[in-house]
């Protein structure tokens, strides 16, 4: 347990480090929106740079083996997912009682995960026909676990809407643990280095979690009626999540299970360089865009219409026409980054790029949906999104190969975008002007990305500058 004052201290340390910085750099953490964004692009910005210099200290392969273990993992937190953080997030109660019971009930469930994959390491290597896999698993068992054991005081801040916070301790964990892992990495030159690397964001993000909020008094409890609840809400979050596990790791599957580990590699890291978009606009959406459509909702005289593209226009515009640039021409950025052993990454880079750009106009619309009382929304969505693939994946499939089924689940936000902008029409929320401005963008991006490309490739083929 965490004593007051010691959360005191903590905050107190937080606040001088703050008061230290640059007047401009202090200006921009007053505004909670603009400090998360520039965090988050810090953060992605720190991601890339340990990207270059990982991907010349280890193997194709390496990523592979990562990119096995994230998906165990997402695959067995998916299938158990019960929406606690949003749960908490909207819940009435805030009371220790009520927060010891959501606590106790996420670390037993994080304790079988863990259990699982200690046991059934073999069987998942076996899966992917890789025995050497099972190691790797196996070591990565105690993540969840480690992770149920942080305390709730970071979902209670953002409950409590304190962005700045939370985007501060966030960067900060992330550069200690990308320091961590290049050490590692120079020293082991293996896939070890990036789980150790894992290990040790666990352990920061704990100790941060007691030291650097406000102190929960929190404890082992169990309270039938607060569980019941709960399962009340889950039980609409489980099938959602579910769906989204299919659709969000088939592609990772299909590559492991038919394509050599270095393929898988090379595959991991394109959806790593496209996915840093999506995280910033997915923090927005989540810890920005939506509590502010909620808040609108609530107030009388208010509607959530008012703000739904004007809160988030320039940012959506300018990830818009970068994702077109990746789309257009990934082989330039591959060029540009990575040695000739990760040139292969240009052709996966070209078509995940196509999911966060669609991300764009669907994931804001959910929030919207939901802020509005749809709370279905996501279920819906998901369901539209199984449909797609399951008409489109099996043709894609046998044209393409696990090639076509990465296409067939990276289009397959196009049909949810249709299904969005009906029901925000319904809202009268819609505006087809805001919606064009994004495909414009996108479609900028894509002409300058592709005539760059094309340009580079021209000089290479003519000799005019070396290939690279």
């Amino acid at each position: 347990m965490v004593e007051p004052g010691e959360s005191k201290s903590a905050s107190d340390a937080i606040r001088t480090i703050a008061d230290r910085l640059p007047a401009p750099v202090r200006a921009v953490t007053r505004h909670g929106a603009t400090m998360m964004i520039s965090f988050m692009g810090a953060r992605n910005a720190v991601r890339l740079g340990s990207n270059l210099v990982l991907t010349r200290l280890l193997t194709p392969e390496a990523f592979g083996v990562v990119g096995v273990i994230v998906s165990v993992n997402y695959v067995l937190n998916m299938l158990s997912d019960m929406g606690f953080t949003a749960y908490l997030v909207r819940h009435k109660r805030e009371d220790p009682r009520f927060l010891s019971v959501i606590w106790t009930i996420r670390l037993a469930r994080s304790l079988v995960m863990s259990l699982i994959l200690l046991l059934g390491a073999g069987l998942f290597a076996s899966f992917f026909n890789d025995p050497q896999l099972a190691p790797a698993i196996a070591a990565s068992a105690g993540l969840p676990v480690l992770g149920a054991l942080t305390s709730l005081a970071p979902t209670v801040a953002l409950r409590h809407q304190r962005v700045p916070r939370i985007s501060f301790i966030e960067f900060v964990e992330h550069v200690l643990g990308v320091l961590v892992t290049i050490a590692a990495a120079v020293w082991l030159r293996s896939y070890w280095a990036i789980i150790l690397g894992m290990y040790f964001n666990v352990l920061v993000r704990i100790y941060a979690s007691y030291r650097l909020f406000d102190p929960l008094r929190i404890g082992l409890a169990f309270d039938q009626e607060i569980a019941r609840d709960m399962w009340r809400f889950a039980r609409i979050i489980i099938p959602s999540s579910i769906i989204t596990l299919i659709l969000m790791q088939t592609d990772k599957i299909f590559m492991a299970r038919y394509f050599p580990m270095a393929e898988l590699g090379l595959f991991m890291l394109a959806v790593s360089l496209a996915e840093m978009a999506t995280q910033v606009t997915g923090q927005y959406n989540a810890r920005i865009l939506y509590p502010l459509l909620a808040k609108a909702e609530r107030r009388e005289g208010d509607d959530p219409a008012r703000h739904y593209y004007a809160s988030r226009r320039r940012l959506f515009l300018f990830f818009a026409f970068g994702l077109g640039g990746l789309i257009a021409g990934g082989e330039l950025v591959i060029r540009l980054l990575f040695d000739d052993r990760y040139l292969g990454a240009a052709f996966y880079l070209s078509i995940v790029a196509i999911r966060p750009l669609l991300k764009l106009t669907v994931a804001p619309a959910e929030r919207f949906l939901v802020a509005k009382g749809y709370v279905k929304a996501t279920l819906h969505a998901n369901i539209v999104r199984l449909i797609w693939f399951a008409a489109l994946g099996p043709a894609a499939y046998v044209t393409l190969g696990p090639v076509g089924v990465v296409a067939a689940l990276m289009t397959a936000e196009a049909p949810v975008a249709v299904y969005n902008w009906i029901r925000l029409r319904r809202y009268g929320a819609l505006n087809w002007r805001e919606e064009g401005w994004l495909a414009l963008a996108a479609a900028l991006g894509a002409v300058l990305g592709y005539a760059a490309n094309a340009g580079v490739n021209a000089l290479i083929g003519r000799g005019v500058i070396p290939a690279f």
